[in-house]
């Protein structure tokens, strides 16, 4: 970030890791017969993107003429795995079907943060 800061770049979004342990090859693997999420692994993401926001926090304090924010796309998209009928989806979900809800959630986030930086 600091050297997009250094070329010109003021305001950068950066994404967190999204619930990992609930990717198709984690939940296959590791998830048991029901092929659960793996909370182990979401864990992990979880404490990383703590870590991840707070970092962010510190480098917009030391860099104040910039604009870096935290985008949080594990909550969503767990919310997403865990009630698919609540977005319009059976609840069965195929690989394919998680990559698509990735792309999807990833597309909002991006067009609705791209609407809050251009107000400022």
């Amino acid at each position: 970030m600091q050297t997009l800061y250094e070329i010109g770049g003021r305001r950068i979004g950066v994404f967190g890791v999204p619930a990992i342990g609930c990717v198709p090859s984690q939940r296959t693997m590791a998830g048991g017969l029901d092929r659960a999420c793996v909370e182990s692994s979401n864990e992990a993401a979880m404490l990383f993107n703590s870590k991840l926001s707070s970092q962010i926090d510190a480098l917009g304090k030391k860099l104040p003429d910039a604009r870096i924010v935290y985008l949080d796309c594990y909550n969503g998209l767990l919310s997403m795995i865990g009630d698919p009928a609540k977005y319009g989806n059976h609840p069965s979900i195929t690989s394919l079907f998680f990559v698509r809800l990735i792309i999807c959630f990833l597309y909002l986030v991006v067009v609705v943060v791209v609407k809050v930086l251009k107000r400022q």
